[in-house]
């Protein structure tokens, strides 16, 4: 009669003592008290898939609890982490609760500021992502991955409907693991035709973009790098001469907002100097030398007549520019006089004044020019600009 009793008595302790190892505080050979969701036989959660960075792991039902310490997922202080909690459809699609814990100052607890990375819900599926501090120490620490219906799991202890399982973090230094790599310039010179002309670079293919970044070029002007504008191609149309850059930059939207970018004012060292590579804290990566290239724009701009005509067999012939004249670094002036409808060249001269012995159709232009050949302004491959309908002087 007494063995039963007895048994039954035995049985019972032996639950107390199980629950009373679950309960917060309580360390076991692993220097973390434990977690654990206790389900029924007919209602149950738990983490059907857990994926973070490298990490995925499809684990099905473990009972409440389940230690995988052995995967981890790496990631830089001040970097970022993208995730997905698949669960069980025992309860069809109610709603469940997600705590994500990780130890960041490797205490063997969870409750310091700042280690509840995630605390959101969902139904059967939920994503997001965190940002680990800047000023995270480099080693490996715990990660707890809790989902519990009717409320948030704690950090520790028993609770009802749910499981906890363990994972790994890898935190390296506070180096910024995205790097925009280098990109070279299409062509090192451009010349302004039409009113506009496009300027292209193309990347070396060394760059380095972790997951949940993205790629963007930025266009910049002069040695002070003021940006111009921001394109998802490194190709940009620009309608005025000067050195551009165009430059490569990797970055995280979620950390790095575009927004502070205000064309003609932000140069790329005001926004290098928000990145961990300039002295900053945010991860994202730009390529500051970039592919230069110079853009001329010459302008031969117009003239006036001091005499428009002339009567006579010869004279002097003179005009003045109307200081329209665009002259990029490098370039030369001179001016040109023609004769007949035909424009035929007669001479040349380094101000705009020319002496002629004949009476007929003459005209003075402007020749900006850089070497000699077929200009791009009328269809050739030579930068430069020639006033063609110039002055026109009668004598």
């Amino acid at each position: 009669m007494k063995k039963p009793f007895l048994k039954k008595i035995g049985s019972v302790i032996t639950t107390l003592m199980l629950f009373v190892l679950m309960l917060p505080g309580s360390i076991l050979a692993q220097n973390y008290c434990n977690s654990r969701g206790v389900n029924s036989s007919f209602r149950k959660l738990w983490i059907e898939k857990f994926d973070l960075g490298t990490i995925s792991n499809t684990s099905g039902n473990n009972n409440g609890y389940a230690n995988f310490t052995t995967q981890s997922a790496t990631v830089a202080a001040g970097g970022t982490l993208s995730y997905t909690i698949l669960t069980d459809r025992v309860l069809l699609k109610d709603l469940f609760f997600t705590r994500i814990f990780a130890d960041l100052n490797n205490d063997n607890d969870f409750t310091d500021s700042g280690e509840t990375l995630v605390q959101d819900t969902s139904y059967v599926s939920l994503s997001g992502s965190f940002t680990i501090p800047t000023n995270t120490v480099a080693g490996n620490v715990r990660l707890r991955v809790t989902v519990k219906r009717l409320g948030y799991a704690p950090d520790c202890g028993a609770y009802f409907l749910g499981e906890t399982e363990d994972y790994t973090l890898n935190f390296t230094s506070n180096v910024c693991p995205a790097d925009a790599g280098t990109i070279s310039a299409n062509f090192t010179s451009a010349c302004v035709k039409g009113g506009s002309t496009t300027i292209a670079a193309t990347p070396n293919g060394n760059a380095v973009v972790p997951q949940g970044f993205q790629t963007i070029y930025v266009l910049t002007k002069g040695a002070g790098l003021v940006i111009e504008q921001v394109n998802s191609l490194p190709s940009f149309t620009v309608s005025s001469g000067g050195i551009y850059t165009i430059h490569t930059l990797v970055f995280d939207p979620l950390t790095l907002n575009l927004g502070v970018v205000v064309p003609g004012t932000t140069t790329g060292f005001d926004v290098n100097a928000l990145l961990i590579q300039g002295g900053g804290t945010i991860c994202a990566s730009l390529d500051v030398t970039g592919a230069p290239i110079l853009v001329n724009d010459p302008d031969a701009g117009t003239l006036t007549a001091v005499n428009p005509t002339i009567c006579g067999t010869g004279g002097t012939l003179t005009a003045t520019p109307d200081s329209n004249i665009n002259v990029p670094a490098g370039y030369s002036v001179i001016y040109v006089l023609t004769s007949g409808t035909g424009l035929v060249i007669q001479q040349v001269n380094a101000t705009p004044t020319f002496t002629v012995t004949s009476g007929g159709l003459y005209t003075i232009h402007t020749l900006v020019y850089d070497s000699n050949g077929l200009l791009v302004q009328g269809g050739g491959s030579i930068c430069a600009s020639l006033d063609v309908a110039g002055t026109v002087q009668c004598n």
